[in-house]
């Protein structure tokens, strides 16, 4: 059995993903070198129909939330650095 996106992937079409139909704003990236590995954290505006979400998203640490949504581009970057802080033992969780 295939599925329709085999066969889109045997012929050597590209296959669209969730994220390459969105477009996004960076805000700020930073990586943490930690001794389980990499904890990378990057916020970005999304662009909606009704205007830029932007959220802030955590990969590399495990049992935490993986993003946080803000509702302006000065809370997006407030909100970065409170992760920041967070995760490097400076400041509280994020709410």
């Amino acid at each position: 059995m295939h599925s329709h996106v085999d066969d889109d992937r045997r012929e050597g079409a590209p296959v669209m993903t969730v994220m390459d139909q969105m477009t996004l704003y960076p805000v700020a990236d930073d990586v943490l070198l930690a001794p389980g590995g990499r904890v990378v954290i990057r916020t970005y505006g999304v662009a909606l129909e009704t205007g830029v979400s932007y959220r802030t998203w955590v990969t590399g640490v495990r049992d935490h939330p993986r993003y946080w949504r803000w509702a302006k581009y000065e809370d997006a970057r407030r909100g970065h650095d409170q992760v920041l802080e967070w995760l490097t033992g400076r400041g509280p969780q994020p709410g």
